[in-house]
């Protein structure tokens, strides 16, 4: 059977992302993550190519007979979109990649204050909005940030997917249209569907309908998007916390235990992806391996080694506490 299309569907936030994403979750020959992926699952981890798409395939949940394999992930920042660029070039490098970005920035700005402060980011289509429609003010200053960030976290990605397989998504040309569906499909090599109505519904209404000095607001956008983009300033990346513990469960579904408390180990070890993931649960990860392996010689291993490299961390101390527990007093 031939090896699926793996692809990754990245934009800012409130671009489209997560609509084209349901779309592909309707179509009967795609594996595709049910939510959003952080950004931090790219950084470095992975001891090969094969290895990470193992990973990968495992987080979007690939099962027989589908034609592709995917996940998503929105940008917040500029930070990520650099790092994310770093990223696609040290590991990922057969992935294809749909690329959703929104020309009307004022409006992904508006939608991303009105969802966060109403607490609605998407909604099942056909369902009627929860929050009152009231009058949101965004200042100048605001908004030439949130563009300069943009633009920072855009400008790499697009130079990173023109050496590799990739489509462009235009939030108001292809997802406001209903074109992008048939657009994907193409692109990933997918056997048509029949025509369906929107997955998702539209959580903010029309951006001049609610915006104050709307079209003020978007001459300047204009102007600043005209304007030469920053060059990316992110170092490299660190290995991923998130990676290494979606590899810890990898080995383990392998039935490589022993790989799989390295790579819990070394979750311990990396920094923190903004975050995303706390020693908490790879000290979880470690107890459930250890136990569920029954060798009472690498929990005692396991043990001397974090109260050489982990010490002070309370999450690991409890480990400690846990595994001489589970050794009794006087074990090896």
């Amino acid at each position: 059977m031939a090896d699926p299309t793996r692809f990754l569907v990245v934009g800012m936030q409130r671009s489209g992302t997560t609509v084209t994403l349901a779309e592909l979750q309707r179509h009967p020959a795609v594996a595709v993550a049910a939510d959003e992926i952080h950004t931090a699952f790219f950084a470095p981890g992975a001891a090969s190519e094969a290895q990470f798409l193992g990973v990968f395939d495992q987080v979007a949940g690939r099962r027989d007979g589908v034609a592709a394999v995917g996940i998503k992930t929105a940008l917040p920042s500029a930070a990520h979109g650099e790092r994310l660029a770093r990223c696609l070039a040290a590991q990922g490098r057969s992935l294809a990649v749909i690329l959703v970005e929104r020309n009307d920035l004022v409006a992904q700005l508006a939608s991303l204050r009105r969802a966060a402060g109403s607490g609605t980011w998407h909604r099942p289509a056909g369902s009627v909005a929860s929050d009152a429609c009231d009058r949101l003010q965004i200042t100048a200053a605001e908004l030439a940030d949130y563009i300069a960030g943009c633009r920072a976290a855009l400008a790499p990605l697009r130079a990173a997917v023109q050496d590799r397989r990739h489509l462009q998504l235009d939030y108001e040309r292809d997802i406001a249209t209903g074109r992008a569906g048939a657009l994907v499909t193409t692109f990933l090599g997918l056997p048509p569907t029949p025509p369906a109505g929107p997955a998702l519904g539209k959580v903010s209404p029309a951006a001049a309908d609610y915006v104050a000095d709307y079209a003020t607001l978007r001459s300047l956008a204009e102007r600043l998007a005209a304007a030469p983009a920053p060059p990316p300033a992110s170092p490299a990346p660190s290995p991923s916390r998130l990676f290494l513990l979606h590899l810890c469960a990898w080995h383990r579904q392998q039935g490589e235990t022993a790989a799989a408390v390295d790579a819990a180990l070394a979750a311990l070890e990396a920094p923190a992806d903004w975050g995303v993931e706390t020693h908490d649960w790879a000290c979880r990860a470690l107890a459930d391996l250890l136990f569920a392996a029954g060798d009472r010689r690498l929990a005692a291993q396991v043990g001397t080694g974090l109260a050489q490299r982990s010490a002070g961390d309370v999450h690991v101390d409890r480990l400690r506490q846990v595994i001489a527990n589970h050794l009794g007093a006087g074990s090896d």
